[in-house]
């Protein structure tokens, strides 16, 4: 949809607003919901947080007697995108960015706005699947190079049984275990018996220090890092070791999101709507602003400069 306003000698409506068909009342009021169709959210759009600060800073550079007419939230395609916020004056355009950096344009020099309502796709979320997928890619690739760059027939195994001891490591960290079930199954009688009740003594005096958890993260610990270790012995590059780690960096992000599915929002299409303001003057410039799709900055910007600019309007 097309919003035109000219401002100029001539001109018999400063603004000229239009209305596409098939756009649902709410959304024509910026406010989030379904499109009529059911397959989008229209997301409501907001200023960039940054011009919001540079928002107070406009009426610093009010000459006396002036009073601001419309002030807005923008952001400066032109210039990167940069946020600013825009005052408007019954004499001048004022556009101020959060570093204090202003431009001023004076509305006798204004030869043409223009404005467009623009409406663009997005994607907003997040899905547990791609989290999934990425960390399966990531096993498949570590796992298969491993295989096609190790030099020792030890070194895919010991790759492996490092995946699992962070796999089991991961397990005791959240589940906690009980070293006596473990012991108690040992003792079967005879020297299995002698081990046992070492273990047990041993254990009660480490239980003056350390809970069972901690003996058994720290045992898991230790058992991934040396095989850790081993693979970085084994081989003679860091190519293997790099990809080990890309293997388990991968199936921890695998568990991760199988495990936290429900915390993930999903993701969804959403329909971003703006408003693009051009403000062209008499020596060629043309200032563009992005702002709110329900912004009145168009249309007072051309009720203001028109009859002030002496050149014809120029779109």
């Amino acid at each position: 949809m097309d919003d035109s306003a000219t401002a100029g000698e001539g001109a018999s409506e400063p603004t000229e607003k239009r209305v596409d068909r098939g756009v649902s009342n709410r959304e024509d009021r910026g406010v989030s919901g379904r499109d009529d169709h059911g397959l989008t959210t229209v997301e409501q759009w907001r200023p960039p947080s940054s011009a919001l600060c540079a928002r107070s800073a406009v009426g610093e550079y009010l000459g006396a007697g002036e009073s601001l007419q419309v002030i807005d939230e923008v952001s400066r395609p032109d210039d990167g995108g940069t946020p600013a916020a825009v005052g408007l004056t019954g004499r001048r355009l004022l556009v101020v960015s959060p570093d204090g950096s202003f431009l001023d344009v004076g509305l006798d020099r204004v030869c043409s706005v223009r404005s467009d309502r623009q409406s663009y796709l997005g994607v907003r979320g997040n899905d547990y699947r791609l989290v999934l997928c990425v960390g399966y890619l990531f096993a498949i690739v570590g796992l298969v190079g491993v295989l096609a760059t190790s030099t020792s027939a030890l070194t895919p195994t010991v790759a492996l049984t490092t995946v699992g001891g962070v796999l089991l490591t991961d397990h005791v960290y959240r589940a906690g275990v009980d070293l006596d079930g473990p012991i108690g199954a040992l003792d079967r009688g005879g020297r299995a018996a002698a081990t046992t009740d070492r273990l047990r003594r041993w254990k009660r005096r480490l239980n003056g220090h350390v809970t069972d958890d901690d003996l058994a993260l720290g045992a898991t610990g230790g058992f991934t890092a040396g095989t850790f270790l081993l693979v970085v012995t084994v081989e003679p590059g860091l190519l293997a070791p790099a990809l080990t780690l890309a293997t388990v960096v991968g199936c921890v992000l695998s568990v991760y999101a199988f495990r936290y599915s429900d915390a993930f929002d999903g993701i969804e299409l959403v329909r971003r709507r703006q408003r693009t303001v051009r403000v062209t003057v008499e020596d060629g410039q043309v200032v563009t602003l992005c702002t709110n799709p329900e912004s009145t900055l168009d249309r007072e910007l051309a009720r203001l400069a028109h009859g002030r600019s002496p050149r014809p309007a120029v779109d």
